[in-house]
């Protein structure tokens, strides 16, 4: 049986406020009492508290990039990584679980139920005091929690982000579907007490608001229980024969899929076949865009930017044309001096190839050897750009004098022009 979306969680919402006022008014004495409460220390590479299902399957814990394959590992006695600059700390209590969990600057304490728990965030001041506690956010004086509620079989069901944003309490659900050891589908849904309109919607009717923002009882929008319709997510998971996870699709509040998977276990080849693939592709969708726009006038130049460092923001993740009225600026490396954007939509085939490049970029070279990987991101970007040139050069679309140049606005590594 799918799962369905709920209208009206309001029980829940109460429950979890009362927890909310609870944990905001006796904060420190809640955390210490976990503190208290542990018995052993054992240190990872990372956070090994399962936030989800799949943890363990996937490192599910980016908001807004798709997973990547789990690698993080628990640390033997005696290595070098135990240290907070390196690894993560786990406190165990009485029943082994875990119920305190320390990184550099922050932390979490969690606090147990019979059928779920707490999850709660601390903050710690500064390097110098790594034992002096920021209970709350030191922005906003706030409490950010997780609650977790398990299954009789101990399988995460549900999960409710409990945060203030922008001073708008936000409670953030996942409900999950199981068959057997597998989930197999999940709802996601966004409520929030609306402070007021959002500025982009201040123009708008009445009833184009409510199309985006849904009263929980029906009546006012402001000051009232409402969801964020298009926080309206399903996702799909599949397996193989063995139970490995396979692949895990977003579908929007539309039912249309997302652009990109959330994740795909890929097959093994060479990290240098997708750079080729990725950038023949990628090179493809600039030039129909190029050849679509530049009918009436020929471009004098193409520019591509993009961070060699952060490739999982695009590549490239800005493409911007120079007219051929227009001459090259003195220092043509600076992207500042490039305002005419050219609209390129880059589609599942290119989004699922980038994807692809990152997820085996950091299978081979990790988060702490950026070096090898911001280098394979210039090869893709220089295949583009000679791709572009060569199909380009000498044709109706551009000037004699064209040439396309490739900015890294981070300024990483150096830019380039093609031709030199």
């Amino acid at each position: 049986m799918a799962l369905n979306f709920h209208d009206d969680p309001r029980p829940i919402i109460d429950e979890l406020s009362h927890t909310w006022e609870l944990y905001s008014n006796d904060f420190e004495n809640q955390v210490q009492q976990v503190l208290n409460s542990v018995v052993s220390w054992r240190w990872a590479t990372d956070d090994m508290f399962p936030t989800h299902p799949l943890f363990g399957q996937a490192d599910t814990t980016s908001d807004h990039e798709p997973w990547t394959p789990f690698t993080r590992t628990w640390l033997n006695d005696g290595d070098p990584r135990a240290n907070l600059d390196d690894g993560c700390q786990h406190g165990y209590d009485a029943d082994g679980r875990i119920v305190f969990v320390r990184k550099r600057w922050f932390g979490y304490a969690t606090i147990w139920r019979s059928q779920s728990c707490d999850r709660l965030t601390i903050f710690y001041p500064n390097k110098e005091e790594p034992e002096q506690f920021v209970w709350k956010s030191p922005h906003q004086n706030r409490v950010h929690f997780t609650r977790f509620w398990h299954n009789p079989d101990g399988h995460i069901e549900c999960i409710c982000d409990c945060t203030l944003w922008n001073r708008t309490p936000c409670r953030n659900f996942e409900w999950f579907q199981f068959d057997g050891n597998c989930c197999t589908e999940s709802i996601r849904q966004r409520f929030q007490v609306m402070q007021e309109i959002p500025h982009w919607l201040r123009d708008e009717s009445d009833e184009v608001i409510r199309e985006d923002y849904r009263p929980i009882d029906g009546g006012e929008i402001v000051q009232n229980l409402v969801e964020y319709m298009r926080g309206r997510i399903s996702v799909k998971y599949s397996y193989s024969d063995s139970g490995e996870l396979i692949q895990a699709e977003e579908f929007g509040a539309d039912g249309q899929p997302a652009t990109r998977l959330l994740f795909e276990r890929l097959p093994e080849r060479p990290l240098e076949d997708v750079v080729v693939e990725l950038a023949s592709k990628t090179a493809e969708t600039i030039l129909k865009s190029v050849k679509k726009r530049s009918a009436e006038k020929p471009y004098r130049g193409l520019i591509l930017t993009y961070s060699a460092e952060h490739g999982h923001c695009g590549l490239p993740h800005r493409v911007s044309v120079l007219a051929n009225e227009n001459s090259w600026p003195d220092d043509e490396f600076c992207d500042e001096h490039y305002t005419t954007e050219l609209p390129v939509e880059f589609k599942r085939p290119v989004v699922t190839l980038l994807n692809e490049f990152n997820q085996r970029c950091f299978a081979r070279f990790g988060m702490s050897d950026i070096d090898p990987a911001a280098q394979a991101a210039v090869d893709v970007m220089r295949r583009i750009g000679e791709k572009v040139y060569e199909s380009l050069a000498e044709s109706k679309h551009v000037t004699a004098d064209f040439k396309v140049v490739v900015i890294d606005d981070h300024g990483d590594v150096e830019s380039f022009a093609i031709p030199n």
